[in-house]
This record gives C-alpha cells, structure tokens and sequence, in this order.
C-alpha cells in the first residue's frame, strides 16, 4: 500500500509516530490531501463524518497501480460513495419493497442507508444462497419471505476486512406475516438514543440492543408489503449478520431543534461499558463479544463549537492525546467525565483479535525507512540549532 495515493501519506504519518524521536508531529502534510471538500476552515466538522469520508476515499484508492501514484492528487469519489457523501441518507441500492417515506421517517432510530461511514456493496448469487440458510434462524418455516438484492463485503479490501460488517433486516407485515430480508454493510453503527424519564442512565450496552430491537412500522411509516398489495403495519428488527474486526459506534449526542432551527448536544447519563456484545444471529455468536480500545471525546455543548480530544489504550495502559499533549489516564476516566463533554466515537475490539506489534524501523520497506531517518535528522537540526542560539 506504500505506493498508493493516500495510504502512502498514512504510512509515512504511521512510520513517524511509531519512530520519531521528536516530542510531536504535524499531521498537516497528510490532513492537506485528505479533507473533505465539504470541510471549510475555521470550522468546526464532525469527526465522524471525517472518519466516514477517510474509509471511502482509502478504499477507492486501495487497487491503485503504482504508475498512478501522486501524493496531491485529489480525491475523486464516484457512483454510489459521491452520491452517499452528498446526500448520506440516500441508498443506492435501497430494497424495492421499502417505500421512500419509510425508509425517511426511520431516520431518528436508525439508518438502513448507508451513512458517509458506512459502504454498500455489489451482490452475489452465493451470498443469496448463504443468506437463506440464515434467515432460518430468524423466520419459522410457515412464514413466507422475500429476500431483497444482497449486498456484501469486499473480500479484496483492507478496509473491509478490517471495520466492515454485514446488517441483516427483517420486515414482517402484521396483516399476512410475509417477512422479507434487506443486507447493509456497514463500517460503524450510529446509535440513538430511546426517549426515556429524565435521569434515566443509558449504556452502550443498552443502546445496541435498542438499535436491533423490533419496531413497529405504522401511521405515516407504514410498509409496503408485495404480499397484500398495500401500505401494512409491520414490525422490523435488525440482527447483526457478519461481525467487524474493528467495532466503531458513533453515539448520536446531536439533535436537530425544529424551534431553534439548530443541532443541540444531548448530554444524557450514560454508562460507557468497556465490553459490549453485539446482538448477532446464531452462526456469529462465538464472534459478539469487544473490549473498549478509544474513545473520542466532545467537549462543548453545541455541534458547532468545543474541543475533541481522544483517549487510547496501548498495551494495557490509557492514554489522553489532547492536541499536542499525551498524558497517562486512568481506565476510569469515562466513568469522571462532566455532562458537557460526552464520549461521541467508541472503538471496540473484537475479543479474538490481539492487539498487533508495530513494525520496527528495520522491518519497514527501505522508502519508509529513508523518510523517518530524514525526518529524525531534521528534527536533530533543529533542535541543535535552538541550543546554539540561546544565550
């Protein structure tokens, strides 16, 4: 990947953090080709939309030939990742069973869309196959089903492999009980908050499983079953299919105010569990189970204003990374947090995946190699020449 638009500005921005000898590092040689044409500066922008918009432009990238290197070469986004990015409620591939308005109106819950942070993908007549044998599990054999077009991971993309996941979704109409079965790949999970009394203490825990739990599809959300021919009150639910590597939970702190005509920030109590399980179908329960890794903080107490900061650990120890300053944190620290600032980003691990060892220097490809020696030479320099100027 080394040779290849973007994930060469990432590897040499990976190379230096692991082996510099300077105290901090500037990452904006690497921000500079990476920013979303949508990020005007001296604003403040979503970190997850940022994150979202990374992930599509890596993976666009990730078949590049080495003749089209170019490290300022802008990032050009076509189909479906333009169309997710300009309009991220928007699916491309939507089921033709599910009508416009509720695919709409499910906004508040969660998204069948695919987000700037999500992906979809092409489908496959294997897939089909697989995903019949699955739907079992959820639907007695009585019951009829429709299966929509599949969709399903790239098996050739890193970044797939390693934050991807599959959704799977059932629609049952409460008139005729026809169910049908709708696939989205997904690389985080947006997790809103239910209405709840006033001190009420939510947990990620808690909020997955509302994420996946039956609701009820009726009024102005009403589904449109091919069985009965109409608009039906139906119940849909949501299972986890394929299970990621790498979990990524986005908490929706934000909500528009209709009155006020601007994004206030819900700072509810929540318990930021360090080990949550994701409710999945039978064949992935072995793989359901994650540990906290990083967190990325909001403090503030609107959308437009504040200050993100993140806490990471590394072999087994919590670290703050507050700009330009790291400091030793204890595992705790979510637990002491204040209202206003409110973790927004969770990273989870897969319990069966170790944590990997960086590289070191010697094991890193000669060009990497070259720019972490020439960047430790200057900063050598350059602190040599700060001491012989002082007085």
């Amino acid at each position: 990947m080394t040779a290849v638009p973007y994930w060469a500005k990432m590897s040499v921005l990976f190379a230096e953090m692991m082996h510099s000898i300077s105290t901090k590092l500037d990452p904006t040689d690497f921000f500079s080709v990476v920013k979303p044409p949508f990020f005007t500066r001296d604003n403040q922008h979503d970190s997850s939309e940022f994150l979202g918009y990374l992930f599509e432009l890596l993976q666009s990238y990730e078949h590049c030939s080495d003749r089209n290197f170019d490290y300022t070469r802008p990032a050009v986004l076509t189909g479906a990742s333009r169309l997710r990015m300009i309009h991220p409620h928007v699916q491309p591939n939507s089921p033709p069973h599910v009508s416009d308005e509720n695919a709409e109106s499910s906004q508040t819950r969660r998204s069948l869309s695919p987000r700037p942070s999500s992906s979809a993908a092409g489908s496959s007549s294997s897939g089909q196959k697989r995903l019949s044998s699955d739907a079992d599990v959820m639907i007695p054999l009585k019951k009829r089903f429709r299966l929509s077009e599949a969709t399903f991971l790239r098996r050739d993309s890193f970044i797939d492999s390693m934050f991807g996941g599959v959704l799977l979704t059932r629609v049952e109409c409460t008139v005729c009980h026809a169910s049908s079965l709708s696939r989205d790949v997904f690389r985080d999970l947006q997790l809103a908050f239910p209405e709840k009394p006033e001190g009420w203490q939510h947990s990620v825990q808690s909020l997955l499983e509302y994420y996946c739990s039956k609701e009820s599809l009726s009024g102005d959300n009403k589904y449109e079953c091919r069985d009965c021919g109409g608009l039906q009150d139906a119940e849909r639910s949501v299972l986890i299919e394929t299970t990621p590597k790498y979990l990524i939970l986005v908490l929706k702190n934000f909500k528009f105010d209709s009155k006020l005509q601007v994004q206030t920030k819900l700072m509810h109590t929540v318990y930021h569990n360090h080990s949550v399980t994701l409710p999945t179908v039978r064949s992935q329960a072995v793989h359901s189970a994650y540990n906290l890794f990083a967190a990325v903080i909001h403090a503030g107490t609107t959308l437009d204003s504040g200050h993100y900061y993140t806490l990471a650990k590394d072999n087994d120890q919590w670290h703050k990374y507050n700009d330009d300053e790291v400091t030793l944190e204890d595992e705790n620290h979510l637990i002491g947090l204040n209202r206003s600032s409110t973790p927004y980003i969770l990273f989870y691990r897969r319990t069966d995946i170790e944590e990997s060892t960086a590289p070191s220097l010697e094991e890193l490809p000669p060009k990497l190699q070259e720019l972490v020696m020439a960047h430790n030479k200057h900063y050598v320099d350059t602190v040599r020449k700060i001491r012989l100027t002082r007085p």
